[in-house]
């Protein structure tokens, strides 16, 4: 199809021929052409021939020259020495568009414009463009090129833009741009696709800004942007398949890293290999990358500065930074799978920063023999570090800090030699207990502010024996402190001579994690009989106790105050209670079989019956149950206050103090669904659900229409649907995050 612009082109250029055809200046007119003074029209439109070609145009002064609207075009070799072409030179809509070798050999003065548009091109020939240069914009924009053959745009030279755009190009060749000079910005922007780039294909070119945006390079070397003398590389919004093949030696490649700063954003790469990728600073963001790939060999190549961020790394590869040199290296907001063995073999590093990532497991061997000064783990999610990861390191500080590490294998730090080693603010939930054993040198070992689990049955050997540390500090940690464990009463008592050089000082021990729906320990109960004490104590207080029944205590005393408690079992009723005050609880259901939907009148006989007027029922039966009227209760019970208790999975309706008006009725405390809530009024969703206060709002209960119930009535107080649920064995941090699956997952 013929774009109008041809016909605007025609017009025009008709006109100028019919106004006066003979005041061309050119010598010899070329066939199918129209000349005006300097101006030189060719079109195949309306021909007999729908070919043209151009030969030499002798020694002329041309202002323009444009040429299209045919099926073949052919430019012959050093058709244009000798010309001096001033403003524009265009060729438009060419189904078959040929340069010769030294098309432009010679040429006196090259054009502004340059602009291929619309065309096919099987083949840019070697040295098709040589002879070009002062060029301001040299475009190829909607077309197609088969082949760019090495030094297909050899010794271009002082170019301010060689611009590709919207199209698609099959295979550069080895050198394809080389040895361009002068070139201010190379871009290829918006729908480019390519579908091989060979190695080197820049190499010896001298471009300020390379950009590769909205690009899709289907197969590339991974040496293709190397040896090129640039100041900045982005890729940006593009997709580049990367083939792992070996590099073709050749004499003329230097392997040198000569682009100042790369960019990479917003792309997706199946690996990258920084030791071919020619760049001396790298910044990768919001990006895909599936590896990191590298090469074993003994080679050192210097980067001053790796920064990922807002990323995706499927993989570090083994040799992924063998033998690398660098100044920084920073991974942030990233997440990555796997560093593999041998991932940072060899390198030198200055810092080595890892802050707001995830990590799926650091591999044995992954640092082997690296040396870096600064290791830094900040606000990390490490699933793993598997044993002997750092072995054979040097390290003048490694710091983990506000981190999360779900297991820390033994041996980790085979021999190594690290001047600081420093742990603040972290959670290990699996401690190898010889994790940081070994033939290891460490000056100064600070662990502070931690919580430490092991999965044996001893504490963990935090000190190597043989070469302990010179400067300790342990302090304000948390730890586990099994049985018969040596190191006990070293972590938790402070050494009383004070030394300067060594700090222990307040640890304390955390119980094993136990079973929360514990069958019931008979023996336990057995230093209670029930005619024990005949039931004469009148007052009786617990506070921070775990009790796995409540049934005896009930028996045991008329007055009762629990405080700070666990309780793992119901009371199957109140026993000799009269009174009794419940504060800062934790309530544990062990509803086993038990399901509200299936049986509610039925539930199991630990679920019975808690505190005053608390059931395990579904939320369907609200209206079917039982209300606690303190003043007329059978067990004689008449005070009775809830505070800051938590409920499972059940229906609380908590009684006001008799003798007070309704209207000051409070449930302080309660840990709810507030999604579920109504007349609740003053709820922090982002606040911890275990120091939430729930005030009803008595200033929306309405008893009028049936469909507004009260909800409360006099001497009695119930708060109805409502979701009643235990976030004190579940890894929940905000109301907002207790959605049902995780409940479930938390229940099972």
């Amino acid at each position: 199809m013929i774009p109008s612009s041809y016909f605007l082109l025609l017009f025009i250029t008709s006109s100028l021929f019919l106004m006066n055809a003979s005041a061309a200046t050119l010598a010899t007119c070329p066939r199918q052409c129209i000349c005006h003074e300097h101006s030189i029209a060719c079109s195949c439109d309306g021909a007999e021939n729908p070919e043209l070609i151009i030969a030499s145009l002798g020694s002329s002064y041309i202002t323009s020259l444009i040429v299209h609207s045919c099926e073949k075009v052919t430019i012959l070799n050093g058709s244009f020495a000798g010309v001096v072409l001033v403003e524009r030179l265009s060729f438009i809509g060419i189904a078959k568009l040929h340069f010769e070798t030294s098309a432009f050999q010679d040429i006196l003065q090259s054009p502004k414009q340059f602009v291929i548009d619309e065309c096919e091109i099987p083949t840019i020939s070697p040295n098709a463009f040589t002879g070009l240069s002062n060029i301001d914009h040299f475009w190829f924009r909607n077309s197609k090129i088969g082949e760019i053959m090495p030094e297909a745009f050899h010794k271009l030279t002082n170019l301010e833009y060689i611009y590709f755009h919207k199209t698609k190009i099959e295979r550069i060749r080895r050198r394809g741009f080389s040895k361009m000079y002068q070139i201010r910005n190379l871009y290829f922007k918006q729908a480019i696709e390519i579908d091989n780039v060979e190695g080197f294909a820049f190499s010896d070119s001298q471009i300020d800004e390379i950009i590769l945006d909205d690009t899709e390079i289907a197969n590339t070397n991974p040496s293709f942007l190397k040896n090129i003398y640039s100041r900045t590389l982005k890729i940006e919004n593009s997709s580049i398949f990367l083939e792992n093949s070996p590099e073709i030696e050749d004499p003329r490649e230097k392997s040198i890293n000569n682009v100042e700063n790369c960019a990479i954003s917003r792309a997706k790469m199946n690996f990258i290999d920084f030791s071919s990728f020619g760049c001396l600073k790298i910044e990768i963001d919001s990006s895909k990358i599936s590896r990191i790939a590298g090469r074993n060999d003994s080679v050192q190549i210097h980067v001053e500065k790796i920064e990922f961020s807002n990323s995706t790394i499927d993989v570090l590869d083994q040799f992924a930074f063998s033998n690398l040199s660098l100044n920084t290296m920073i991974f942030e907001k990233v997440r990555i799978s796997r560093i593999s063995s041998l991932g940072f073999q060899k390198s030198k590093i200055n810092e080595l920063i890892f802050e707001n990532s995830i990590i799926g497991a650091m591999e044995s061997s992954a640092f082997k023999k690296s040396n870096i000064q600064k290791i830094e783990f900040q606000s990390m999610d490490i699933s793993e570090i598997e044993a002997e990861a750092f072995d054979s390191m040097w390290i003048s500080k490694m710091n983990f800090e506000n981190s999360k590490i779900d297991r820390i294998s033994n041996n980790i730090m085979k021999n190594v030699r690290i001047g600081e080693l420093r742990i603040d603010g972290s959670r290990i939930h699996k401690l190898d207990d010889l994790a940081f054993f070994g033939e290891n040198l460490i000056d100064t070992f600070t662990l502070t502010a931690s919580d430490l689990s092991t999965p044996t049955s001893t504490s963990p050997k935090l000190l190597s024996p043989s070469h302990p540390p010179i400067h300790v500090t342990i302090a304000n940690n948390t730890i586990d402190c099994h049985v018969a464990a040596n190191c006990n009463a070293f972590l938790l008592n402070p050494p009383q001579h004070k030394p300067l050089l060594w700090q222990i000082a307040n640890n304390k021990c955390r119980p094993p994690a136990r079973n929360l729906c514990l069958e019931t320990n008979s023996k336990a109960h057995e230093e209670f009989p029930k005619g024990s004490f005949e039931g004469k104590i009148r007052n009786l207080t617990i506070f921070g106790s775990f009790l796995e029944e409540s049934r005896r205590i009930f028996e045991l005393t008329t007055m009762l105050r629990l405080e700070n408690s666990m309780i793992f079992e119901a009371a199957a009723n109140l026993g000799n209670l009269a009174s009794a005050e419940f504060l800062n609880n934790t309530i544990l259901e062990c509803c086993s079989g038990y399901t509200p939907d299936l049986s509610p009148e039925m539930p199991d006989s630990r679920c019975d019956m808690y505190f005053y007027g608390v059931k395990c029922y579904g939320e369907e039966n609200f209206e079917s149950l039982p209300m606690v009227d303190l003043e007329n209760d059978s067990s004689g019970s008449n005070y009775g206050i809830f505070g800051n208790t938590d409920f499972k999975r059940c229906s609380a309706f908590t009684p006001d103090e008799v003798h007070k008006p309704i209207n000051e009725a409070v449930a302080e405390g309660l840990i709810l669904d507030p999604k579920n809530v109504k007349y609740v009024k003053n709820i922090d969703r982002k606040q911890n659900p275990l120091e939430q206060r729930l005030e009803i709002d008595l200033n929306h209960i309405s008893g009028e229409k049936e469909e507004e119930a009260p909800l409360f009535s006099t001497g009695r107080v119930r708060i109805r649907e409502s979701k009643c649920k235990l976030y004190e064995t579940c890894d929940v941090k905000t109301a907002d995050e207790a959605d049902e699956n995780s409940l479930k997952t938390c229940r099972a």
